[in-house]
């Protein structure tokens, strides 16, 4: 089929139009590669490789852009190019070839990831490392970068966000947020032991807010309850609630003096 005229496009694309009004996308790799700008008549064979190679150039491209983006493993790329039709030897070659000019980096890519997730997120060692696990980077990286993690750093992050946490949730007794926190922060990647020494650490006992506890419950239950009962239902309610013995009984014998 004879060529009628290619046009220039933007970036490295060219549109060949062939007398019959058919178009082909085409890359400059193929152009040149192929010899196209001075070549009049393809045939049928050279039409299907320089489509299948379009399709290849123009995936590529979009994965150098998707890249530029921010960095990603190898195992994200391999994901992106799952929604592209293209043989699987294609998908390995143009993953060698990024790998080749260093776009491709799982050893960059989980250095970055584990200090901005530390830095910028609030992430922990656990779960920077079930997240490395999950793209597939290679289990000495994941090592190599778990142990560059500043232990100080670490510590002061979750110092700040606990602290932080603790001055937003004063209505719970120190028994509830303790299992809170707990919780919450195990979920995020740091280690039980160290959420609790932290907690203890940062937690100041506040006799208000049991007191604040007790009136709100006082004044709905002694519709219900009197005396010696109203102080059982009140008891119950306030253990319920995480308060301790101790607490319990203070405030009890504070309210009836």
């Amino acid at each position: 089929m004879k060529i009628s005229h290619i046009k220039k496009m933007s970036g490295a694309k060219y549109k060949i139009t062939l007398i019959n009004g058919e178009e082909l996308l085409a890359y400059e790799d193929s152009i040149l590669k192929y010899n196209l700008l001075y070549k009049k008549e393809l045939d049928d064979e050279l039409c299907l490789q320089i489509q299948k190679e379009g399709l290849y150039y123009e995936v590529y491209h979009k994965v150098v852009k998707y890249i530029m983006t921010k960095l990603r493993s190898k195992k994200e790329i391999y994901t992106y190019l799952e929604k592209y039709p293209l043989e699987e030897k294609d998908k390995d070659t143009m993953i060698e070839k990024l790998a080749e000019i260093g776009l491709i980096n799982d050893e960059k890519y989980a250095k970055a990831f584990a200090m901005d997730k530390l830095h910028l997120g609030n992430y922990g060692p656990n779960k920077i490392r079930a997240e490395l696990e999950q793209n597939q980077i290679d289990p000495n990286i994941i090592e190599e970068v778990m142990a560059s993690l500043d232990e100080a750093v670490v510590n002061e992050k979750l110092k700040k966000l606990l602290s932080k946490k603790i001055k937003q949730n004063r209505k719970y007794s120190e028994y509830y947020l303790k299992q809170k926190m707990v919780t919450e922060f195990v979920n995020l990647g740091f280690s039980r032991e160290q959420i609790i020494t932290l907690f203890d650490e940062l937690f100041e006992k506040n006799d208000a807010v049991i007191e604040q506890e007790y009136r709100k419950l006082k004044m709905k239950l002694e519709k219900k309850y009197q005396a010696d009962e109203l102080n059982y239902q009140m008891r119950q309610k306030l253990y319920q609630k995480g308060f301790t013995k101790e607490e319990v009984e203070g405030v009890i014998e504070k309210s009836n003096d």
